[in-house]
């Protein structure tokens, strides 16, 4: 498809109001190619001058009959170089001219014809006129056209078939109107061509069938797995594009079909970018069958030529599992035939398979790892060398891979390779990494050998590359020899043993490292503090040294400082960068290579000073700041805080220092600090949060504790806050309630407890003139408005009472102005229901005989003068029986 774009040619045909035939659109979405061509030559013939012709004068085309001095009839021609339409297809063509002056306005019949090429040629041998391209009669308004216009589309197309290089059209009145100098009329001579056009794609090039993979353009072509091809799965056909028409936006149509049943042709269509296109032949769309495919360019109004046509081959079949066969190491639970050292030979085959072009094998003890590959003979064989170092069991891997990158299920065995090299050990220098005290250059060793086969006669042996030895082995086939390492670091002692029959293993490599890295001591401590200057003293473990390198961290250069008469040194480090710093010490003897690096990590602190406060709880209230620092021997610190931003310094007193403080406003304050010593080192800056109490101070003379009643109470509020204007409260997160504050900064006010609840919670802010608030204060609280229930005959939870005898219960009411106690006793089988009038004391009571024993209950609650009652009060006893008794 194309860019839509604003066309020249579209914007002329628009204009011309006397088109004899409309031409065709392009798609709202085409970009189409327009040219506006300007007449190459132009003329015309007058009847009042037969013999002369007029070519490329220098005044308006005149048409009809029409008198000066004499008569004139006149025809003008126009002729336009249209060569450069070849291979092109020409889309519209319209000829435009505009009218300048009539003798007659009611009087218009104007022809356009196509004639031979004007070359100057006189009224008496004029072109041929060779088709009339259109007419236009007296307009709908007005007298003059400012654009006349022709459609000359099927002509344009029609010369530029034939190969044409020029057009030439007439402008004339019609031959029956021709004498009547009425319908005379001029025209401008730049008389104009518009065309609009388009240039078919170039066939597309450059195919490929996948990745690097070219155009194969016979069958079967390349035998293909899209499993393999990429991480789509895909067979991407791609080719290459080109469109004479800058702008226009092409897309690619694929074509595809099985070569067998060319009936299932398959088109897809895909974008064209930077000149490319591609699309996915998937693997589940695609069958193991051969397929052809070939592509066109399309640019929304023509299509180019097919390209050629390119094969491949579905294959996704996998070879089968590949055998494989040992000379030396073959299939055995124990395979003693072979050992380190000893080579031997695979043998891989096909198994079968027609296309397999290569195997891919490894042998480890450790699984498939560090995979090979080996071509396949013309017999379908490959063969391969192999030899062991080490002795254990092993898996020979082996895979068949085809033409196409398919696998085969991975074929092998096991087998053991048997251990034939002795056994080495040393107390002084165990094998690997850990290197003991006691070890080090020159410091002799013993290593024992162990035999690896029977019947071991001698050892030959070599530390590193000095020379081979031989120590004969004792009746027990060991043998024993002291060696002192000549080199620190690592180190490796090669041993092999021999049998009395001339076996001889290959060397058991025994590697050990020899510690000839210095001993680095510090008094730094645990923590440094950063400006610490950190005493660093070197001790050697190698021989005869006579100088150090050493370096704080990495990539840097190493500094030598030379060695006293016992191999020692000693440098002053200063802390300057906190975090970890890895110290790192080599030492040399000589002219010998240094030793490996001895590293010690050292932690640096930035040693942010402390503060400590002591009053300045409030704001307007002066107290002390207090600092201190791990830093050592600090003479100096410098604060500043978030009220006063001016940095001021105050000498240290054996480490520490003391300022005053007084805030200003209350809430969270910061102190920022930091110390310097002597060297002018400072330690990091800590912010330090301080907080000036500003919230209120909640007291009530009753509701500060759980258990009370509902009574009324006081309740005070107490501002923390300077200036303070007002309180604002909640009372379990109700509606906010604003009580004005006194001079001294208090509110109180007379409370009593609602019946609706039992559990409160006060939430308090203060707000001062100027509409700041302080920090919410929270005050929470029970309050128990059902009765207490006592009673010395029926005590709660116990056994007490007599069937038939008459008892006391007292009710203390747990609110003021109580009136009366509802009560209700019962049991399994009854229930007594009544009221008991409240004394003058607020307190109740109830004389109760009970009738039955066992377990009852009582629940009471108590009722106000107002009508109100409490909660209800929940009380169990037990009656006593005559078996209780």
């Amino acid at each position: 498809m194309r860019t839509l774009a604003v066309l020249t040619s579209a914007a002329v045909l628009a204009s011309l109001t006397t088109a004899v035939t409309a031409l065709p659109a392009a798609a709202a979405d085409d970009f189409v190619p327009s040219k506006t061509l300007t007449r190459s030559s132009w003329g015309y013939t007058d009847l009042g001058t037969p013999n002369n012709g007029h070519a490329n004068p220098d005044s308006d085309a005149f048409i009809g009959t029409w008198t000066d001095r004499r008569w004139h009839r006149t025809r003008s021609y126009f002729t336009f170089d249209v060569a450069e339409f070849r291979g092109k297809n020409v889309l519209t063509a319209a000829v435009a001219a505009k009218e300048t002056e009539a003798d007659d306005c009611s009087r218009r019949a104007v022809e356009l014809w196509r004639t031979e090429p004007y070359r100057g040629q006189s009224w008496l041998r004029q072109p041929k006129e060779l088709e009339l391209l259109g007419s236009a009669g007296k307009p709908a308004t007005g007298c003059l056209v400012e654009n006349v216009s022709f459609d000359v589309s099927a002509s344009i197309k029609a010369a530029v078939a034939r190969g044409d290089k020029t057009f030439t059209v007439a402008l004339r009145v019609p031959a029956k109107f021709e004498h009547d100098p009425r319908y005379h009329r001029h025209f401008a001579n730049d008389v104009k061509l518009a065309v609009t056009y388009n240039t078919p794609p170039s066939t597309p090039t450059a195919l490929t069938t996948t990745g690097a993979l070219g155009c194969d353009t016979t069958a079967p072509g390349k035998r293909l797995n899209p499993i393999a091809l990429n991480d789509v799965s895909s067979v991407i056909p791609q080719a290459n594009f080109a469109d004479a028409d800058a702008g226009d936006k092409i897309s690619a149509r694929f074509a595809v079909w099985p070569v067998a049943s060319p009936a299932d042709r398959r088109e897809l269509v895909a974008e064209v970018h930077e000149g490319r296109a591609y699309t996915y032949l998937r693997n589940n769309e695609l069958n193991e069958v051969t397929y052809a495919w070939q592509v066109r360019g399309e640019d929304g109004t023509d299509v180019s030529a097919w390209s050629q046509t390119c094969y491949f081959t579905v294959d996704r079949t996998p070879p089968a599992k590949p055998g494989a066969v040992g000379d030396v190491y073959y299939q055995s639970e124990f395979g003693y035939k072979g050992a380190p050292g000893t080579p031997g030979t695979f043998t891989f085959d096909v198994n079968g398979s027609d296309d397999v072009v290569e195997f891919e094998y490894t042998v480890s003890p450790y699984g498939a790892a560090d995979p090979k590959r080996v071509p396949v003979g013309p017999d379908g064989k490959a063969t391969v060398t192999w030899t062991p170092t080490a002795a254990s069991n092993h898996y020979l891997y082996v895979t068949s891979i085809d033409k196409v990158g398919m696998r085969s299920q991975t074929g092998g065995y096991s087998f053991y390779v048997r251990e034939n090299r002795p056994d080495v050990w040393s107390n002084v220098y165990p094998r690997g990494e850990y290197a003991t005290p006691e070890g080090g250059v020159g410091r002799p060793g013993v290593f024992t050998f162990t035999p690896g086969i029977p019947n071991v006669v001698e050892y030959t042996y070599r530390l590193n590359d000095g020379a081979t030895q031989t120590v004969p082995a004792g009746a027990d086939g060991k043998a024993s020899v002291t060696l002192a390492p000549t080199a620190g670091g690592w180190n490796t002692l090669f041993v092999a043993n021999k049998s009395a029959s001339g076996e001889l293993s290959i060397p058991h490599e025994y590697r050990f490292r020899v510690d000839d890295t210095p001993t680095v001591t510090h008094d730094g401590g645990d923590v440094i503090a950063i400006g610490t200057d950190v005493n660093l003293s070197f001790s050697p473990k190698a021989a005869g040294v006579t100088a150090y390198e050493w370096q704080v961290g990495w990539g840097g250069e190493f500094t030598r400082i030379a060695a006293d008469a016992e191999g020692k040194a000693s440098v002053t480090w200063r802390a300057l960068t906190t975090g970890h710093s890895s110290v790192r010490v080599r030492s040399i003897s000589g002219d010998a290579a240094p030793t490996l690096e001895r590293q010690v990590s050292l932690w640096v602190d930035s040693a942010e000073p402390t503060v400590e406060r002591t009053g300045a709880e409030k704001a307007g209230e002066t107290g002390q700041l207090a600092f201190g620092t791990i830093m050592r021997n600090p003479v100096s610190y410098t604060y500043w805080t978030d009220e006063d931003a001016t940095r001021r310094t105050v000498p240290a007193d054996a480490g520490r220092a003391s300022v005053p403080w007084t805030p200003v406003l209350s809430g969270d304050h910061f102190v920022w600090v930091f110390a310097t010593n002597a060297a002018g080192v400072n330690t990091g800056t800590r912010a330090h949060n301080l907080l000036v109490e500003n919230k209120p101070v909640i007291t009530s003379e009753f509701y500060g504790q759980n258990d009370r009643g509902r009574y009324p109470g006081k309740i005070t509020f107490t501002a923390q806050q300077p200036n303070v204007k007002e309180f604002v409260y909640s009372l379990n997160y109700g509606p906010q309630v604003v009580v004005p504050a006194g001079p001294d900064g208090k509110a109180e006010f007379v409370w009593t407890p609602p019946r609706e609840s039992e559990s409160y919670q006060w939430v308090v802010f203060s707000r001062d003139t100027e509409g700041r608030s302080s920090r919410n204060e929270y005050h929470s609280f029970s309050v128990y408005s059902h009765p207490r229930i006592t009673s010395t005959d029926f005590p709660e939870y116990d056994t007490g009472g007599a069937v038939g005898v008459e008892g006391t219960f007292t009710f203390h009411p747990n609110s003021f102005d109580v009136e009366s106690y509802e009560y209700t006793i019962s049991n399994w089988d009854e229930e007594f229901r009544g009221t008991v009038t409240a004394a003058a004391d607020d307190t109740g009571v109830l004389r109760w005989t009970p009738t039955t024993s066992g377990y009852h209950d009582i629940s009471v609650r108590h009722r106000s003068s107002d009508g109100q009652t409490s909660l209800t009060r929940y009380y169990t006893f037990f009656v006593a029986g005559p078996e209780d008794e």
